[in-house]
């Protein structure tokens, strides 16, 4: 009689692993589907931010005046930037972008070196240092991670405060006191 409940329990103990496993396995299946599915509009949106980006920093490129001041041309860049993401992308949007790319495996957006914005800001700081306008005993990698870094860190503390205030003139008055060290006083 012992051995025939053991039995019964062994036999009711692998119904019930069998049961889990097919509620685990439909879990994870919903979960797939239907975060995908929750996902595929943000991806759709970072998708179009990508484009706007890479457009958006040939077109200042052009519009900058070839003669401006190296360290000024970095100021406006951060200024136009900031202006435009206030103008074109939601807060909401915004922080889940950078949201995203704190827990993101791998490859991070926002450090990609290809991206037209960095190749904008390292071409800027290598024509400011042969020009002397910007410290040429630091190197344009530094800079350029340096530069980022303050523009994210603006753009991170505006989502914090959930844009309550404007991200572009914020930026216009705090940008050039985190970037005046490497400015070369003539």
């Amino acid at each position: 009689m012992a051995q025939m409940e053991r039995k019964n329990k062994i036999g009711s103990n692998s119904g019930d692993r069998r049961q889990n496993r097919t509620i685990l396995g439909r879990t994870l299946f919903l979960m797939g589907v239907f975060g995908v599915m929750a996902f595929v509009p943000l991806l759709w949106k970072l998708w179009q931010i990508q484009i706007v980006d890479h457009e958006f920093y040939e077109e200042l490129e052009q519009k900058m005046d070839k003669e401006m001041n190296s360290f000024d041309k970095l100021m406006y860049l951060n200024y136009e930037a900031h202006s435009m993401m206030e103008e074109k992308i939601k807060v909401d949007l915004l922080s889940s972008l950078y949201s995203t790319q704190l827990v993101a495996a791998g490859q991070r957006h926002l450090l990609d070196q290809n991206r037209n914005y960095y190749k904008l800001v390292t071409k800027v700081v290598t024509e400011g240092q042969k020009r002397g306008e910007i410290r040429d005993d630091i190197s344009v990698l530094d800079i350029t991670r340096y530069y980022s870094m303050c523009e994210r860190a603006l753009v991170y503390d505006w989502c914090l405060n959930k844009g309550v205030y404007s991200l572009g003139k914020y930026s216009k008055k705090s940008m050039p006191v985190m970037m005046e060290h490497f400015k070369v006083n003539k």
